[in-house]
């Protein structure tokens, strides 16, 4: 299981990395060709996009993952059932788009929601071919059917912003990327489905993918309600500022937790009746994690200038206080998710739904304060929110598997260490020098880096095993290997 969680770990990861990398590096370019308006806008319908999404992709495909036996009965019922939610909640967005552009005070937003929309029935095609290939940790496969993705959405995304189609190259790059994944997901998957639909598959799989579904689907509106509230109350441009920052900050931060997910979620699931077992994983992972997560958000947010400037331009200078901001949150994400993926690994949905309804009327109480003062405000609030919710989260992991909150700080103590030399060291380079934002940058990110490194020297021994057993088995890098012998 060691062996096939490293490979997995290794394939989800490059698969991940390389999507994200490779769009972030896109949106770049969008980002000095389009101006921040035009994000704004794509942003406000997003929001009901990504909303749809959580209902197409939660619930009844993590069902497929979560259980132990399986059978093509089940494959075939989750895969019509995702087509016929697809196409429904296509065309109840396309119905409400005169209602969401109403309330936006922003009539383009009709034609752009309705496009958008057809992008869900491209998502249902493909998620069970995605879940059983999460199920036999196959990232391998996904990480070559995403690879042509990007770039043939980004190319005629960037064509399309060049040639002066404005928010209409944002759509057009955010469809061609669903249509095309979904292909390649299909010839990297042996499966078919089959004219079946079990009523039996139905009902097993019901009472675990219908709470994770109500619990996805929460946790999705509420991750966009901030993006709904700022498009109200402020101008375009805020939506933009925010989501931007945003987007920065869920780089590193999205990227570990989906390949968390991708990967521990069905080992953990394998486990699932050794609690022991469960726990000493997790402790190694949350080790792991956190060192990773800790040291890449407070690198990002110690040169979130220098990085603003250097990659889109001073016209998005607004965005660096709501990064910095972001990234503390980010920096506690992949810990609290970890945790909730153990309470799901074990069955418990009716647990998960319960904490994401406690969690968002957290969120609710904090935004309801704090809306009225100002987005850098409500941001603030989120690193309340964030906080609460890692208490909740560990709260149930310590009931089911006693790892308490407590116990899980000691096991980051050496990340939050390293964090703070971190910020020390840039911070004096950045008072002591003058230089331009590219040395800044390039200097800053060197430094962390080498931190980073030699820190890797004080964690925990078995944590230091895993990462040679990773460097020696995978991705074969004899240096590091040799320095943490």
């Amino acid at each position: 299981m060691k062996q096939a969680a490293t490979k997995g770990l290794v394939w989800s990861s490059l698969e991940r990395v390389g999507r994200q990398g490779a769009q972030f590096l896109i949106q770049i370019v969008l980002a000095r060709i389009l101006l921040p308006e035009v994000f704004g806008l794509v942003a406000m319908v997003l929001v009901f996009i990504n909303i749809c999404y959580a209902i197409v992709d939660a619930g009844f495909s993590y069902a497929l993952v979560q259980r132990k036996e399986i059978d093509e009965a089940d494959c075939s019922t989750v895969f019509y059932l995702n087509i016929i939610i697809g196409l429904l909640t296509a065309a109840v967005l396309t119905l409400v788009s005169p209602l969401v552009a109403m309330i936006y005070g922003e009539p383009d937003l009709i034609p752009v929601l309705q496009m958008l929309s057809v992008g869900l029935f491209f998502r249902s095609l493909s998620c069970v071919q995605e879940a059983l290939l999460k199920r036999d940790l196959k990232f391998k496969k996904m990480f070559y059917a995403s690879l042509p993705c990007i770039p043939i959405s980004g190319l005629v995304g960037i064509v399309m912003a060049y040639e002066g189609y404005g928010v209409y190259a944002l759509v057009a790059q955010t469809l061609l990327y669903q249509l095309t994944y979904a292909l390649f997901l299909w010839s990297a998957s042996p499966w078919r489905p089959r004219l079946i639909f079990s009523k039996a598959s139905l009902q097993k799989l019901f009472p675990f993918g219908s709470k994770l579904l109500a619990a996805g689907l929460i946790n999705t509106i509420f991750e966009n309600l901030y993006t709904i509230v700022i498009g109200i109350l402020f101008p375009p441009a805020s939506v933009a500022f925010y989501q931007r920052a945003r987007s920065f900050e869920r780089l590193p931060v999205s990227n570990i937790q989906v390949v968390l997910q991708r990967v521990f979620f069905p080992i953990m699931s394998k486990m699932q009746d050794d609690i022991a077992y469960m726990k000493a994983t997790m402790k190694r992972i949350i080790t792991l994690v956190s060192y990773a997560s800790f040291g890449l958000l407070t690198t990002m947010a110690v040169l979130a200038e220098p990085l603003i400037l250097v990659l889109i331009g001073e016209n998005w200078l607004p965005v660096v206080p709501l990064l910095q901001l972001l990234c503390v949150v980010g920096a506690l994400f992949p810990i609290q998710h970890m945790n909730f993926n153990a309470i799901i690994a074990l069955g418990r949905s009716d647990i998960s739904l319960r904490l994401e309804i406690i969690k968002k009327l957290l969120v609710v109480a904090i935004m309801l304060v704090t809306m009225w003062i100002s987005v850098k405000a409500m941001v603030i609030g989120t690193i309340i929110a964030s906080l609460l919710g890692l208490m909740l989260n560990t709260h149930y992991t310590n009931r089911l598997i006693g790892y308490s909150l407590d116990e899980q700080m000691r096991d980051s103590f050496i990340a939050l260490l390293m964090s703070a030399v971190v910020i020390g060291v840039v911070l004096t380079l950045f008072h002591l020098t003058n230089l331009d934002p590219l040395a800044d940058l390039l200097l800053g990110a060197v430094l962390a880096a080498v931190i980073g490194f030699l820190g890797l020297k004080f964690l925990p021994s078995k944590a230091r095993e895993d990462i040679c057993y990773i460097s020696d088995s995978i991705i074969r890098v004899p240096i590091l290997t040799k320095w943490l012998s």
